[in-house]
C-alpha cells in the first residue's frame, strides 16, 4: 500500500545487509590503498583477459550507446562479425552503464569502482540469504536476532555477527576477488543466493514468478556461468526436497522444471541467435571436441586451496579450485558435522552436493561437464564458487547453533589444523611458508579466543548474547576480515605482475586515440585501419575503427583460418595483423591507414600523413571493401553462404601458399595474370651442428628484383615446433609454433643483393616445410590496383549492420566481409542470394552488367525471428502462470 511504512523486521534485515556491504566496500578500499590501485596509486586491475580483451570491449560498448555501432554487427572484429553472441557473453552487464560514464582514458578507474560495487552487492545479497537460511528456510524470523523495545530491532547479536562473517567472506573470498577482473561472471555469481532463495519459494510455497524471472535475468547476464548454476539448481532441488521431506516431491520437482523452462524460453530471442553465432567460434564444441588434459587431483590437492595465501603466479592459467573463504570455515565445517543440532538428513544432503563438486575437481572428465564440454583456457575450475557458497551457508549455520566456547569448537579448530597440515604438505607451488604462517597463526588465535570465551562464560555465567560474548564474536569478525584483506593483497601481488599501469594506459590510449581520431576526421569514407604496435589485440574496438585483429571467444574460426592462409600469424587464440604483411594483402583487404609509434617499419610506399608520438600513414593502394568485377572466375572457390562452416571451409579454399593465394585473388579480380611475387634465387644447405647436435638449414638468398623480400615456410600449419630463424647471424624470431607461423618481411633489397637465413631445427625430426622467398613487385601491384579500381565502386556505411553499395557496369561485387548467413542483400531492389568465396568472403552476383547498380545489405542475427517467437511463447506462459497462481491462491488451492 502506498505510504505504508516498512516493517521493522524487514528494515532491520536490510540495514544489516547494508552494513555487511559497507564492510566489504571499506575492506576493498583498504586493499586498493595498500596495493596502490587507482585512484590510490598507479596500479590497476588491467591484467589477464581484462587487460587483453575486456577493457577494449567496454570502450566498444560505449560506441553502441552512442549509435556508432548497433547490437547486430561490427566491422571492428576480424573484417566484420555478427555481434549478438559476443555481446551476450561480454557486454550484457547493467554495470557497464555506470562504466560508460568514464571517458576512455579513465576506464581503469571506472573498473576499480565497478569491481568494488559488485563485491559489495554480492555481500549484501549473501547477507540477506544467510539471514534466511539460518532459520528453517520458510520465513526470516530468527529468534536469535534479538530485539529491543524500540521500533528498530537490535542488529548486533551473535547470529547477526555470524551472518556478517559469512556474507563478507563470500564477497571477498578467493574466487570472487581473483575473478573480479572477469566482471561478466560476477554478475551472475552474486545473484546465486537470491536465486536459491527464490527456488526455495517454489519448492515450499509454490511461488514461481520471481524464480522464473531470475532464471531469465541470469541467462541474459551471462549464459556461460548460468549454465553452471542451472546444473547446480538441478542438484540442489533434488537434495533440498529430500532434506525438507517435501510433500508430493514429484509434483514439486515438475514445478521447478517448468518454471525453469519458462525462464529459459523468455530469453530465446537472444539465446537462439547467440547459439547460432557461436557456431564456428572457439565456443563450438562440435568443431573443437572435448580436449582432456588428464589433470586429476586428490582430495588433499583440492583442500590445499583452502588455506590463506594459497596462490601463485601460475594460478590464472593452471591453478586448482579457488575454494578459500577464510581458514575459520575449515573449522566451522568440521563443527557442522559434529553438531547434533543440525539434522543428519541435512548433513547427508549437503555431503552429496559437496561430493559431486569434489569429484568434478578431482577428475578432468567430470570437470569438463561444468564447462559445457570445453576445456577452459585458464581458470580451469570455474565452478569453485559453488563449493564456497555451500561451505559458507553450512558453516554459518553451525556457528550459530553451537557455543563459541564449546569443546566442539575447540575440537573443530584442532581438526582444521590437522586437515590443513595434511593438505599443505608436499610439493605444491601455491603453498609457501607464508601459507603456513598465516593459516596456523589464524587458527592459533581462534583457539585462544575460544579458550578466552570459555573462561569468560565460566566466570560470568552469562549467555552467548551478552556484551562480552558479542565482543568476542566481533573480534572473530574483525580477524576474518583482516585475513580476507591480506589474502586479497597476496592474490593481487601475483596477479598484477604483468598488469598495465594507469599512467601507461592513459599515455598509450591518449596518443593512439589522437592519431585515430585525426584520421577519422580527415577521411569519413568506409575503410580499414590497423596498428603496427597495438596495446593489445583489440585496438579496433578500443578506438572504434574497422580492423582485422580481434581476440575474443566469439570470433569466427573460419575467418581465422582464412587470414592464416593469407600469411597472417595465428597463435591458436586469435589471428593478428602484425607488421610483416605484404602490400598486396593490405590492398585486397582495404587497409587504407596504418598507425605506428615507429617500433616497426611501415612499407616504403605508404605516405606519412600525420607525425607525432603515434604516426599515421596512408596506403595509396588500398582497395575499397566492395569491388565491382567483370567475369569474375568463381571456379573452385564458391559455395552458398549458408553452407560454410569451419569444418568444410577448406573445400572452397585453393591449397596455395600465401603468396600464390594473394596472386590468385588479384588475378580473379582483374581477369588477367599478374606476377606480383618474384621468386628469389635460393641455395639450401642442411647439416648437423657439431656444437649443439641440432639440425640446421641455411638459405642463401639473392633478390631477383628490387623490393621488399618475404619469406614463408609452407606446410607447417597445425604443427607445433620450436624453429629459430636467424638473419645474417642475428636471431629474427621463432617459427613453426603459436608465436610465429606467418609471412616474414626480411626488408628491402636491391636486385642481386643477398642475405643468409639460418634455421635451427633442434630435434632430428624437425620439419622445415617448403620454403618460399619472394620479392613483391610494386610495378605489378600498381598495375593490378589501377585495373581493379577501373570499375567505380562506392560503399556507404549507413549503420554498422547496414551498407549501401553503388557500382557501375559490372556483373558482380567482391566484398571483403565475412559471408555470414545474417546478411540480407538486395540488388536494384531485388532480393539476391550472396555467395561465399574462398570459404570466407562475400560475393554478390549481378544479373545485368550494364548501368549503375545499387546494392543494399542489412544484417539481422540469424535465428532472431525464431527466437522471438519462442520468447513470445515463454512470456505468454509466464503470464498464464501468474494468472493461474493468483487465481488458485485467492481460493486457497495449492
Amino acid at each position: 500500500m502506498k505510504g505504508k511504512k516498512m516493517e521493522p523486521d524487514r528494515r532491520r534485515r536490510i540495514v544489516h545487509s547494508l552494513i555487511a556491504g559497507m564492510i566489504t566496500l571499506v575492506a576493498f578500499a583498504v586493499i586498493c590503498i595498500v596495493c596502490q590501485v587507482v585512484p590510490f596509486g598507479d596500479n590497476t586491475f588491467l591484467m589477464f583477459d581484462l587487460k587483453r580483451q575486456y577493457v577494449d570491449f567496454y570502450s566498444y560498448y560505449k560506441s553502441i550507446l552512442s549509435g556508432d555501432n548497433d547490437i547486430f554487427y561490427s566491422f571492428s572484429t576480424t573484417l566484420g562479425s555478427g555481434m549478438m553472441g559476443f555481446e551476450i557473453y561480454y557486454l550484457s552487464s547493467p554495470f557497464l552503464l555506470l562504466l560508460s560514464l568514464f571517458p576512455r582514458v579513465y576506464l581503469p578507474l571506472g573498473i576499480t569502482v565497478v569491481i568494488g560495487i559488485k563485491l559489495a552487492i554480492a555481500t549484501i545479497i549473501m547477507d540477506l540469504f544467510i539471514q534466511y537460511y539460518l532459520n528453517v528456510s520458510t520465513e526470516i524470523a530468527d529468534t536469535n536476532l534479538a530485539t529491543t523495545n524500540d521500533s528498530m530491532p537490535a542488529l548486533i547479536t551473535k547470529t547477526g555477527i555470524v551472518t556478517w562473517i559469512g556474507a563478507v567472506s563470500w564477497g571477498l573470498c578467493g574466487f570472487m576477488f581473483a575473478h573480479s577482473m572477469n566482471m561478466m561472471w560476477i554478475d551472475v555469481i552474486m545473484l546465486l543466493p537470491i536465486l536459491i532463495w527464490a527456488l526455495d519459494r517454489v519448492i515450499l510455497s509454490n511461488k514461481k514468478v520471481l524464480y522464473t524471472l531470475l532464471i531469465s535475468v541470469i541467462l541474459f547476464l551471462n549464459y556461460y556461468i548460468s549454465y553452471q548454476i542451472l546444473l547446480f539448481i538441478a542438484m540442489w532441488t533434488l537434495v533440498r526436497i529430500w532434506i525438507l521431506k517435501v510433500d508430493r516431491p514429484v509434483m514439486v520437482t515438475w514445478r521447478v522444471i517448468y518454471s525453469t523452462t519458462i525462464g529459459i524460453l523468455c530469453d530465446a530471442v537472444i539465446l537462439v541467435p547467440t547459439a547460432l553465432e557461436l557456431m564456428d567460434s572457439p565456443k563450438d564444441v562440435s568443431q573443437l571436441g572435448m580436449n582432456f588434459k588428464n589433470v586429476n587431483l586428490s582430495v588433499l590437492d583440492v583442500l590445499s586451496k583452502a588455506p590463506a595465501m594459497s596462490y601463485d603466479r601460475l594460478e590464472p592459467r593452471f591453478g586448482w579450485p579457488q575454494i578459500y573463504c577464510g581458514v575459520i570455515f575449515v573449522a566451522l565445517m568440521v563443527l557442522y558435522y559434529l553438531s547434533k543440532k543440525i539434522s543428519r538428513r541435512e548433513k547427508i544432503g549437503i555431503t552429496i552436493l559437496l561430493s559431486i563438486l569434489m569429484l568434478s575437481f578431482m577428475f578432468d572428465k567430470l570437470n569438463i561437464i561444468w564447462h559445457a564440454g570445453m576445456e577452459p583456457s585458464g581458470h580451469p575450475y570455474r565452478q569453485a564458487y559453488l563449493w564456497v557458497f555451500l561451505v559458507i551457508i553450512c558453516a554459518s549455520k553451525a556457528f550459530v547453533h553451537e557455543n563459541i566456547a564449546s569443546k566442539k569448537m575447540l575440537y573443530s579448530i584442532l581438526a582444521a589444523i590437522v586437515i590443513l597440515t595434511l593438505a599443505m604438505i608436499g610439493d605444491r607451488e601455491h603453498v609457501s611458508i607464508v601459507t603456513y604462517v598465516v593459516s596456523y597463526g589464524m587458527l592459533g588465535m581462534y583457539m585462544l579466543i575460544v579458550l578466552a570465551a570459555a573462561i569468560y562464560l565460566k566466570k560470568s555465567g552469562k549467555s552467548e548474547n551478552s556484551h562480552g560474548m558479542l565482543l568476542i564474536a566481533g573480534v572473530i569478525l574483525a580477524m576474518n576480515v583482516c585475513e580476507l584483506m591480506v589474502n586479497s593483497w597476496y592474490t593481487y601481488r601475483f596477479q598484477s605482475q604483468l598488469s598495465t599501469s594507469n599512467s601507461q594506459f592513459q599515455s598509450i590510449i591518449g596518443s593512439t586515440g589522437d592519431a585515430v581520431d585525426w584520421i577519422k576526421s580527415e577521411d569519413t569514407d568506409f575503410y580499414r585501419m590497423e596498428n603496427l604496435n597495438p596495446r593489445e589485440q583489440n585496438d579496433s574496438m578500443m578506438y572504434g575503427y574497422n580492423g582485422i585483429t580481434h581476440y575474443s571467444s566469439a570470433g569466427k574460426t573460419y575467418m581465422r583460418y582464412f587470414l592464416q592462409r593469407l600469411g597472417y600469424n595465428d597463435d591458436r587464440l586469435y589471428t593478428h595483423y602484425g607488421h610483416d604483411n605484404t602490400v598486396t594483402a593490405d590492398m585486397l583487404l582495404g587497409v587504407r591507414y596504418i598507425v605506428s609509434d615507429g617500433t616497426y617499419k611501415q612499407h616504403d610506399s605508404y605516405e606519412l600523413m600525420r607525425e607525432g608520438q603515434i604516426n599515421a600513414y596512408k596506403n595509396p593502394y588500398a582497395l575499397p571493401v566492395a569491388i565491382g568485377t567483370k567475369e569474375f572466375d568463381l571456379s573452385q572457390i564458391v559455395c552458398s553462404h549458408d553452407e560454410i562452416s569451419s569444418d568444410v571451409w577448406q573445400e572452397y579454399m585453393p591449397r596455395l601458399n600465401p603468396f600464390a593465394l594473394q596472386e590468385d585473388m588479384v588475378n580473379r579480380l582483374t581477369g588477367e595474370k599478374y606476377h606480383i611475387f618474384e621468386p628469389a634465387n635460393v641455395e639450401i644447405d642442411r647439416y648437423i651442428s657439431e656444437e649443439t647436435g641440432n639440425v640446421m638449414q641455411t638459405y642463401t638468398i639473392s633478390a631477383s628484383i628490387d623490393g621488399e623480400l618475404y619469406m614463408y615456410l609452407d606446410g607447417l600449419l597445425g604443427t607445433v615446433q620450436g624453429l629459430a630463424v636467424y638473419k645474417n647471424d642475428e636471431l629474427l624470431c621463432g617459427y613453426g609454433n603459436a608465436s610465429s607461423l606467418k609471412i616474414l618481411n626480411l626488408g628491402y633489397m636491391n636486385a642481386g643483393d643477398s642475405i643468409e637465413i639460418l634455421i635451427d631445427g633442434g630435434a632430428a625430426e624437425a620439419d622445415f616445410g617448403e620454403p618460399y622467398f619472394v620479392t613483391e613487385n610494386m610495378d605489378e601491384v600498381m598495375k593490378a590496383y589501377d585495373k581493379i579500381s577501373a570499375i567505380n565502386t562506392q560503399i556507404k556505411r549507413i549503420q554498422s549492420s547496414k551498407l549501401e553499395i553503388i557500382v557501375e557496369d559490372c556483373d558482380g561485387v567482391w566484398i571483403s566481409i565475412p559471408c555470414e548467413t545474417g546478411w540480407n542483400v538486395w540488388v536494384d531492389g531485388v532480393k539476391t542470394d550472396a555467395e561465399c568465396i574462398y570459404g570466407a568472403l562475400t560475393y554478390i552476383p549481378i544479373s545485368s552488367k550494364e548501368g549503375q547498380h545499387v546494392i543494399y545489405m542489412s544484417f539481422i542475427s540469424d535465428g532472431i525471428v525464431t527466437g522471438g517467437i519462442i520468447s513470445l511463447i515463454g512470456i505468454m506462459a509466464l503470464l498464464a502462470m501468474i494468472w493461474y497462481d493468483k487465481r488458485h491462491q485467492s481460493i486457497g488451492v495449492d
